[in-house]
C-alpha cells in the first residue's frame, strides 16, 4: 500500500503537511473516532460555534510539537538533537496517543 502525503488545512495554522507514517496513522479506526468526541465538552452545548474536536486537537497539537523541536535543533545545538528525533516527533505519534487512551 503506498501513501502519499497529504496535507490537512487547519483554521488556525494553515496548510499542516503529514507524511505517510502519520497518515497512515490518522487513517486507524481508533484515531479516526476521537471525531466525535468533543474537545470543549459541555461548552458546545452553549457556544454551539464551538465544534472543536479531539481530532483537531491532536492534529494541531503535533504540529506544534514537531515546530518546538525543529527550532530547539536550531537554535540549541548543544541539545545534541538529531534527525531521529525530529522523525519521531514529526511522526506525531507522542502527541497524539494520549488522546487515544483517553477516548
Amino acid at each position: 500500500m503506498h501513501i502519499k502525503q497529504r496535507r490537512i488545512l487547519d483554521p488556525i495554522y494553515g496548510l499542516i503537511s503529514l507524511n505517510p507514517v502519520v497518515s497512515a496513522f490518522i487513517d486507524t479506526p481508533h484515531f479516526q473516532r476521537l471525531r466525535n468526541l468533543k474537545q470543549l465538552g459541555a461548552a458546545y452545548y452553549v457556544f454551539p460555534g464551538a465544534t472543536h474536536n479531539r481530532f483537531e486537537h491532536c492534529i494541531g497539537t503535533a504540529h506544534l510539537a514537531g515546530l518546538v523541536i525543529e527550532r530547539l535543533r536550531r537554535e540549541q545545538p548543544e541539545l545534541g538533537i538529531d534527525d531521529r528525533d525530529i522523525l519521531c516527533t514529526k511522526r506525531m505519534l507522542l502527541p497524539l496517543l494520549p488522546s487515544l487512551t483517553i477516548a
